[in-house]
């Protein structure tokens, strides 16, 4: 039996994907920014209506954040610069860094369309 089986049989139905697009890896350094204060941040992935990334900095679940992407990872036509609110905030340690989901201020705000 295989773990992905095991959990699914422990915890009963899986995570259901609610993403309203599909999503995009792009693995890339970047910021995230509120007021005056900015962030190293590292970008998982990202669609039509949001971003995740991983930050040391632990924003607050409604907050309006700024993120920008390091260029260098990014096709040509990719957008660089987001605003959006943060929707989720997951931390897996004492230490480690939190997985933040923002959802963009302007849905619609197409990344990877060219990719």
């Amino acid at each position: 039996m295989t773990k992905s089986h095991r959990a699914s049989q422990a915890m009963g139905m899986g995570n259901v994907d609610q993403r309203r697009s599909p999503r995009k890896s792009i693995h890339a350094g970047g910021t995230i920014s509120e007021g005056d204060t900015t962030h190293v941040a590292w970008i998982k992935d990202v669609n039509d209506s949001g971003i995740c990334l991983f930050t040391k900095h632990s924003p607050q679940v409604g907050e309006v954040v700024h993120v920008t992407v390091n260029t260098s990872k990014l096709p040509p036509a990719a957008r660089r610069e987001y605003e959006g609110k943060v929707i989720r905030v997951q931390s897996s340690g004492v230490g480690a860094a939190v997985r933040v989901a923002i959802t963009f201020s302007l849905v619609g705000a197409v990344l990877l369309r060219s990719a």
